[in-house]
């Protein structure tokens, strides 16, 4: 029942994302590019393809014109299978630049009026690599971490999330019969390792240690969170009661929130830099 290929829909309503100043340039400037990859490259392949059998042609007696033939054709599936994975690329990345700036939403709308500061997309630079986090939220009842997802969804039925050892799992249920789809681990790891350098580096401008709270968001999702996990797996419509709720927590003072603030929009600084 699950072999024919299901339709599916953004988990989130595009129409609840505010709009932001210069977003409009920005979706011309990702229109053109995704456009212009599809309109350039069949034309600069047809042109080689056209260009190498006549040259084949005149050299009829070195080359055969079958393997000018063969070699013009080879190039242009190239360029078509290029294509294809460069348009899924930007699907992917344009979905979660999407999904970030609607749980960014979320957080400043919901947790900016208690009191919360709410830090997004900060960057890391090392000798390896660049990797950013998410969003950073400070207050009242601690620091959290937040790494964000947004994959599509089903059309039908009631697809959720859930992790189970290192790794996610997307759950579908048709009638009596499931459906585990293996999402891997790389978001498991990647929101626990962005905890803890957070607090690490929390620890080395204040050195004061801070309890640091990795939480991984999945928008538009239903996630079934298991208590014994690292972390919090959640949707976005569950993150201010779990980041507000009365559980037992060191409270953080207000002149600890201010300094925990200061180092944050520090790092932001050297991010730009």
């Amino acid at each position: 029942m699950f072999t024919k290929k299901e339709k599916k829909r953004l988990p989130f309503e595009m129409n609840l994302i505010r709009r932001r100043a210069g977003q409009s340039a920005g979706e011309k400037w990702r229109a053109l590019q995704e456009n212009g990859i599809d309109d350039v490259i069949p034309i600069v392949m047809c042109g080689i393809a056209f260009l190498a059998i006549s040259v084949f042609q005149r050299l009829g007696a070195l080359l055969p014109l079958w393997l000018g033939v063969v070699l013009c054709v080879c190039l242009v599936l190239w360029a078509a299978v290029k294509v294809i994975i460069i348009r899924r690329e930007v699907d992917r990345w344009w979905l979660g630049e999407k999904g970030e700036q609607y749980v960014g939403q979320v957080l400043e709308e919901r947790l900016s009026p208690k009191g919360y500061c709410v830090f997004h997309d900060i960057i890391f630079r090392d000798k390896r690599n660049v990797f950013n986090i998410d969003h950073v939220v400070v207050g009242p009842k601690g620091v959290f971490v937040i790494e964000t997802k947004a994959w599509r969804k089903r059309e039908t039925g009631r697809p959720e999330i859930v992790c189970r050892g290192d790794r996610l799992y997307e759950i579908v249920r048709d009638g009596r019969k499931e459906k585990q789809i293996d999402l891997g681990k790389d978001a498991v790891c990647q929101v626990q390792l962005n905890a803890k350098e957070i607090g690490r580096q929390l620890y080395l401008k204040t050195r004061q240690k801070y309890d640091v709270t990795p939480i991984l968001v999945v928008a538009g999702w239903y996630c079934k969170n298991n208590p014994k996990l690292p972390f919090y797996l959640i949707n976005e419509k569950g993150i201010e009661a779990y980041i507000d709720s009365p559980r037992s927590r060191i409270v953080l003072r207000s002149e600890q929130i201010e300094l925990v603030r200061g180092v944050l929009e520090h790092l932001g600084e050297e991010c730009k830099a």
